[in-house]
């Protein structure tokens, strides 16, 4: 279920969530630019935030993937008047599609840890795969666990002495943050990337610098 926590419908969703409590949920919230919102959308996000952490924490849902709407634009880019979300819910789209298809299909190398039962909040990192590169769609506070996709293409699967390397140190530098991180490898007929999770038990109060005033 994909929910912006300005907007009025995002009160009802608490209510549809309830009669699914028995079903796997995830909830991939969008926490919108409040710097443009009103006093009233504000109040919405700040209960509907807290609402579903709540849900998600005490095992409800079965995860809540949290993105900052500002940090989306800035990743994917905007449209025109008349299109102006399209580059961005593509973005959203394309990216849950890759994480999908990376979780049903055994990678090239490398595995993916089971995470802890309790970490349910989570965002989504996409970056190249120099360690300085990662952008997390959320600034997601008390990170416990990490998970990074590599995807290579074929030229740098079969001939880059450096690719093992280069993904360990970038566990290895969010192992030292005493983060439990793994990482696995797939193969991409695009140019080489990653997609990260990242994931919490606690509870993500109002981020000021992420999502501008939180009045």
């Amino acid at each position: 279920m994909f929910v912006c926590g300005s907007g009025k419908i995002a009160g009802a969703s608490l209510r549809v969530l309830e009669a699914l409590k028995d079903y796997k949920t995830t909830v991939c919230y969008i926490v919108p630019d409040l710097e443009f919102a009103s006093k009233m959308e504000r109040r919405r996000h700040r209960v509907h935030f807290g609402v579903l952490q709540e849900y998600t924490r005490s095992g409800m849902l079965h995860e809540m993937i949290v993105l900052n709407n500002k940090t989306l634009f800035e990743v994917a880019g905007h449209g025109t008047a008349s299109n102006y979300y399209e580059k961005v819910n593509f973005f959203i789209y394309s990216t849950i599609q890759n994480l999908m298809y990376m979780k049903h299909v055994e990678p090239v190398f490398g595995k993916l840890h089971e995470k802890k039962e309790i970490s349910r909040i989570s965002t989504i990192g996409v970056g190249t795969l120099d360690a300085d590169d990662e952008r997390m769609m959320y600034d997601l506070q008390n990170i416990t666990e990490s998970t990074y996709m590599m995807n290579v293409d074929e030229e740098d699967m079969d001939n880059d002495q450096n690719l093992i390397p280069t993904c360990q140190q970038i566990v290895r530098e969010n192992k030292n943050k005493e983060r439990d991180t793994s990482f696995a490898i797939w193969l991409t007929d695009t140019d080489n990337h990653l997609y990260s999770k990242h994931y919490t038990h606690y509870i993500q109060e109002e981020n000021k610098n992420a999502s501008g005033s939180s009045e």
